[in-house]
């Protein structure tokens, strides 16, 4: 895996948008390495296509997509699209 791209649901505004993000990958589903955390900056006001680009490669067959801050105070989030490369 070297990146992740997430686009926020286009059809609600900017409710249910994460705001930032943990990603974990495991091979085995039970043993979970934390590899990216950010935030998103100013995707409130601009909610398109945000781009994830892991520092160095990672092999993974599972991997964990988690907000502690979704727009609104919303407790769904919204997603339209998440790629994963």
């Amino acid at each position: 895996i070297s990146e992740l791209q997430y686009l926020p649901d286009q059809s609600r505004g900017n409710v249910g948008i994460a705001l930032d993000y943990k990603i974990m990958i495991s091979k085995d589903r039970k043993k979970w390495k934390e590899v990216e955390s950010g935030e998103f900056s100013n995707i409130r006001n601009n909610p398109i296509r945000q781009l994830i680009t892991f520092k160095k490669n990672k092999k993974a067959r599972y991997l964990k997509f988690t907000t502690k801050n979704i727009a609104d105070g919303q407790s769904k989030l919204g997603i339209a699209e998440f790629d994963v490369f």
